[in-house]
């Protein structure tokens, strides 16, 4: 009577050591139809319930992995994105800045001719006036005082 109870406790122990190592590949035979045999029957339920739960956690840990994947590369490009439109930000700061000097420049150079032209107008001015007064002087004389 003693191994009709101890054998299948021993294997039922083994079975449970082996759960908790890890193990879900044993197969649980349930070979009798007493108090034994529904611990054998509710420990292969157990084990085929942590099958389906280890299998859900791998699938749940690999589209986890996956995900990171995508996530890191979309990281990636735009960082390079980024890099990119600081690259074209720099640039086109030194544009505007050489557009202002260019400006700059201009500007002095309308001042320049501007005062160019109006000492060109006074000293045309003074030219015409001169032969005027050259003209004025030869038949009458001339009534300004700068001849």
């Amino acid at each position: 009577f003693a191994r009709y109870l101890t054998a299948p406790v021993r294997r039922i122990v083994d079975l449970l050591g082996g759960l908790s190592q890890g193990d879900l590949s044993a197969a649980v035979d349930v070979d009798r139809n007493d108090e034994i045999g529904s611990i054998q029957l509710a420990l292969r339920d157990m084990q085929a319930q942590w099958r389906i739960i280890v299998g859900e956690i791998r699938d749940s840990a690999k589209q986890a992995m996956e995900t990171n994947e995508q996530l890191s590369a979309a990281v990636q490009q735009n960082s390079a994105a980024l890099e990119e439109v600081a690259s074209s930000v720099g640039n086109f700061a030194h544009t505007v800045s050489g557009v202002r000097g260019k400006a700059d420049q201009m500007i002095e150079h309308s001042r320049r001719t501007s005062d160019l032209a109006s000492m060109g107008k006074d000293g045309a001015d003074c030219e015409i006036h001169e032969r005027h007064c050259i003209n004025i002087k030869r038949s009458k004389g001339c009534p300004c005082k700068r001849l």
